[in-house]
């Protein structure tokens, strides 16, 4: 079947949301998780980690100093990795037909494609986020951007890192993200169909 752009669009505005709400809660634990491992020498555990954040002034920088990046990062990433695999296939329905589209070898090429997109648009997010959580410089700036709003912090750490710093590690993150999203869509897709929902993209 042709693909509907109202259904896109809805596809896209629901994975942004959701993600805004997730990311919210998931920013304290990404800053704790960050700190931890640029730090090996620390002893604390993440529980521990995650009171520090959020002891003494500043909490709210500390905590949810990385919120602008992460919605950078998590945004793209999921509404990319599904409008792409629904587009593929919806694309790819009228030279395959339905039981063509449907099949293993279609759904792989089609959830390989969308991992792709999806890591190179998050990229950037995540560039902010380690940048975020890397040095007390990085965090002097967050802060002083927090305080302006959240987007001017942003926007200071990307300006100070530049197009090639924004895009740094993407052939990394590429080897590190293709089958976790591949495998995320099949499964996601497999289950569609186990409930009696068409696939997605037919």
């Amino acid at each position: 079947s042709e693909l509907e752009a109202p259904r896109l669009a809805v596809l896209v505005c629901a994975a942004v949301a959701a993600e805004c709400v997730a990311s919210t809660a998931l920013c304290p634990l990404e800053a704790a998780r960050i700190r931890k491992v640029q730090d090996p020498s620390s002893s604390a555990n993440t529980m521990q980690a995650l009171r520090q954040l959020f002891q003494g002034p500043e909490w709210q920088a500390r905590a949810f100093g990385g919120l602008g990046p992460i919605l950078l990062k998590q945004c793209p990433y999921t509404a990319g990795k599904l409008a792409t695999y629904e587009f593929a296939r919806g694309s790819a329905a009228p030279l395959l037909g339905a039981e063509g589209v449907s099949s293993f070898g279609a759904q792989l090429a089609c959830a390989f494609l969308a991992a792709i997109v999806s890591s190179v648009l998050s990229q950037p997010g995540d560039s902010l986020l380690s940048e975020v959580n890397r040095s007390n410089v990085a965090a002097s700036i967050a802060r002083r951007g927090a305080a302006l709003g959240q987007g001017s912090g942003v926007l200071v750490l990307a300006r100070r890192l530049g197009l090639r710093g924004l895009f740094r590690g993407t052939g990394a993150r590429l080897v590190q993200m293709t089958l976790v999203v591949v495998l995320q869509l099949l499964i996601y897709d497999s289950v569609r169909q186990l409930c009696g929902l068409s696939p997605l993209g037919t």
